[in-house]
């Protein structure tokens, strides 16, 4: 969704770090994997991962916009199984606290994921 304002570099951090994140609870879950291949479609074409220190991020992702945009698309990720992991939401927690944003902030972006499923899931009933 928000992928695209993303710089190319940028794009290419994220997808590691999604990558991560849906490794992070030890099941390559099918519907994040989905999830990361729709984003990836969003992305511009023909990239591919990269990995980055963590330590990096901050100075990567400089803008809020950028920072917020990258996080909660991992959210939405890691969302993607209806599962809030304690090591997805952990590695979600530590590339914020790299980036410089907090949990709070997190936390808001996790929310606003789920009431956006909600939302999907209630479109889909009205289309039936």
């Amino acid at each position: 969704m928000f992928i695209q304002d993303l710089s190319v570099e940028q794009q290419q951090v994220f997808l590691y770090l999604a990558r991560k994140v849906i490794e992070a609870d030890g099941v390559l879950h099918e519907l994040q994997l989905g999830a990361l291949d729709t984003i990836k479609k969003q992305c511009e074409y023909g990239i591919s991962e990269k990995e980055v220190p963590l330590n990096t991020l901050g100075k990567l992702f400089t803008t809020n916009h950028a920072k917020h945009a990258t996080l909660l698309e991992l959210t939405s990720v890691a969302l993607a199984d209806s599962r809030w992991h304690d090591n997805e939401r952990d590695a979600i927690y530590s590339y914020a606290k790299e980036m410089g944003v907090s949990p709070q902030k997190v936390d808001q972006l996790k929310d606003w994921v789920v009431k956006n499923f909600m939302l999907y899931q209630e479109a889909v009933k009205l289309l039936d």
